[in-house]
């Protein structure tokens, strides 16, 4: 009977492992004698690898590793470090444990419920199946996250966010630190108050924002929305993009774009080379340069200079105070084509294909104005003036018009 008894009680002890929560408690010596280690496992075996778990994490401190796996099954592994002398006088309330853990098979919640949370340092190790959705709150700490597809809120106050190979509805947060994000796809929406973003090599849409901090995206597919306070926005090899860039203080840098760009700084400069969409640059106070755009471009400068070449659309530039330095290309298979270029104060400089179809208005207003036009092609000054000028060539079935409040026009041929 006793001995069936044994029996019965080892096959309970069993089940209890299989299916419900493991806890284990252990203390080792680290190499630094005055540190003492604490760690707490748990093991869930019954969550499966099917998309209906959330995992809660609250109010721990301490950097945080997340690993997707395949199949079914979580662990859950803390390792807390105490200073040997306040281990010995606390041990009765840290062997009550520091964190609360709660679960079934739809749901585990995981928090710090310890009140000497300050005394200690803490790392953690979570391992998922790759279909799992989380959320996460640390109040300090970095949070690395690695194969896993879901609905994920990540938060910490105070640490860097990296992740490689995610996938799903996402919201990303840190306080202070980076976040770091790479060959991921989904919906994404990141945020840092203090630090650099990166995405590389990714197939997802991004809301991105930033306080203070530069932004790097590198190889993206899908559209893009960046928003920083204070700090430069780099981009390079963008495709089949829908691309929104606001700064308040930052340049903003663009390279090998595929689809439409909108960028727009307070006080900043804006350089694009290589583009082929619809481009629409804003800055209050900075210079733009544009390069290889084939696409419609309008430029809005307040101070600040405006230069481009190859530029093989229609353009509209304009700067309230500086000069504009352009060079036009053309394109056959564009239609509507026509170039408009205005400084109030500023000279304009254009360079033009020989034997281009154009027919050409530049106009100096300014009666006082010491500025003067000068054409490498035929123009007529109007009442021997030479303020205003217009000119046709080969037909004239791409108008031309140039204004400067105060400066000089050049047009040249190329």
């Amino acid at each position: 009977m006793k001995h069936q008894k044994k029996l019965k009680m080892k096959f309970l002890l069993f089940l209890i492992f299989l299916f419900s929560l493991l806890f284990s408690q252990s203390y080792t010596k680290p190499s630094n004698q005055n540190y003492l280690s604490y760690q707490e496992k748990y093991e869930f075996d019954m969550i499966k690898d099917d998309g209906t778990c959330v995992i809660n994490i609250k109010e721990i401190n301490g950097d945080l590793i997340i690993n997707g796996h395949l199949g079914s099954g979580v662990f859950f592994l803390a390792n807390h470090l105490f200073n040997r002398k306040f281990f010995q006088e606390n041990k009765k309330s840290i062997n009550k444990n520091i964190l609360s853990v709660f679960h079934n098979n739809q749901q585990i919640n995981i928090e710090n419920q310890s009140n000497i949370k300050s005394r200690f340092f803490s790392d953690y190790i979570l391992n998922i199946p790759i279909n799992t959705n989380l959320n996460i709150s640390l109040s300090g700490g970095s949070i690395n996250a690695n194969q896993i597809s879901g609905e994920l809120k990540i938060f910490t106050s105070g640490g860097d966010i990296v992740s490689d190979k995610i996938s799903g509805n996402i919201i990303m947060e840190t306080n202070s630190g980076d976040i770091i994000i790479k060959k991921s796809d989904g919906e994404f929406r990141i945020h840092t108050n203090n630090g650099n973003i990166k995405l590389n090599k990714n197939k997802a849409n991004f809301s991105v924002s930033s306080s203070s901090g530069d932004t790097f995206v590198n190889e993206l597919i899908g559209d893009i929305e960046l928003m920083n306070m204070a700090g430069s926005i780099y981009l390079n090899k963008l495709n089949k993009s829908n691309i929104i860039c606001r700064l308040s203080y930052g340049n903003i840098f663009a390279k090998e774009i595929k689809g439409d760009f909108y960028g727009e700084t307070k006080n900043g400069d804006i350089s694009i080379e290589s583009l082929d969409g619809f481009c629409n640059l804003i800055s209050a106070n900075g210079n733009i340069l544009t390069q290889y755009i084939n696409g419609s471009v309008i430029i809005d400068v307040g101070k600040g200079s405006i230069s481009g070449k190859k530029i093989y659309g229609p353009i509209q530039a304009f700067t309230s105070f500086g000069n504009i330095n352009i060079g036009i290309s053309f394109d056959y298979s564009i239609s509507d084509y026509s170039v408009s270029l205005e400084t109030s104060a500023g000279n304009i400089d254009i360079k033009i294909p020989k034997k281009l179809p154009i027919s050409i208005v530049a106009e100096i207003p300014d009666k006082k104005n010491s500025g003067s036009i000068t054409s490498d092609i035929p123009i007529i000054f109007k009442n021997n003036s030479e303020t205003y000028a217009s000119g046709n060539i080969s037909g004239a079935t791409i108008p031309i018009y140039l204004f400067s409040g105060k400066g000089h026009i050049v047009i040249r041929e190329n």
